[in-house]
């Protein structure tokens, strides 16, 4: 399967429609390689892997939480923040993954699971695998819709410099 992030980044665009999109933002404590935001204020995240090393990788990726009470910093994995939820880590309401077609066998049970791949026409296109669960009620906040809405005026404004 041969297709970049920003080919696929297009594909779950065209398949969202109409919603507030934005790729590679920084909303929570990781990059997201492309997030969704609903009329009803949710978040889900879209995270695009090309290979089932990178796939395997995100298992692995861990981001520090500092703790007020006990004055500490501890690590936290990405997977269990999605999870579990039990952090002060801000977490999409739902999470996908966004993965070449016969790359995994399945996905955990708190992950929305995409596959694309390309039609004899050479077409890209997208498959819902498994609709993601919501992993929580908590809705965008003003900070975060904020942050969306500067990254999407910065990558505007830098893609028309003259």
């Amino acid at each position: 399967m041969n297709a970049t992030e920003q080919e696929v980044q297009q594909l779950v665009f065209r398949h969202l429609r109409g919603e507030i999109i934005s790729p590679s933002s920084m909303v929570f404590a990781w990059e997201a390689d492309v997030i969704n935001v609903r009329r009803n204020f949710y978040i889900s995240e879209y995270e695009i892997k090309l290979t089932r090393s990178d796939y395997l990788a995100d298992f692995r990726k861990d981001f520090p939480e500092w703790n007020w009470e006990l004055r500490e910093k501890k690590s936290r994995l990405k997977h269990d923040v999605l999870q579990r939820g039990d952090t002060n880590l801000k977490r999409p309401n739902k999470f996908y993954f966004v993965l070449p077609k016969d790359m995994v066998e399945g996905v955990p049970d708190y992950c929305g699971w995409l596959e694309f791949y390309r039609l004899g026409n050479g077409y890209l296109t997208l498959q819902l695998r498994r609709k993601a669960p919501l992993l929580h009620k908590d809705k965008i906040t003003l900070e975060q819709l904020y942050q969306i809405a500067r990254s999407l005026t910065k990558r505007h404004w830098d893609a028309i410099k003259p």
